[in-house]
C-alpha cells in the first residue's frame, strides 16, 4: 500500500476516557508502523479531532456526532 487512509471513532464528550486514549494510542502505533507512507487521517468525534489537531496529524476529514 502506498496511501492509507485511517477512521479513528472517538466519542464526543466524557466517560469514555480508557476508549478514547486506547483509540488515540492505536493510532499513534499505526503511524509509527506506516512510517514512510501516505498516511491520511479521518475522525469521527470531538475528542478525536482535538487530539489530532494538537499533534498536528494529517487530518483530511472530521465528522461529529
Amino acid at each position: 500500500e502506498q496511501r492509507v487512509l485511517v477512521l479513528a471513532i472517538t466519542s464526543d464528550r466524557g466517560l469514555a476516557g480508557a476508549f478514547n486514549s486506547g483509540i488515540t494510542r492505536r493510532l499513534e502505533r499505526f503511524l509509527v508502523e506506516h512510517e514512510g507512507q501516505d498516511v491520511k487521517i479521518s475522525v469521527v468525534g470531538k475528542k478525536g479531532r482535538d487530539y489530532i489537531k494538537r499533534r498536528k496529524l494529517p487530518l483530511i476529514a472530521e465528522f461529529r456526532l
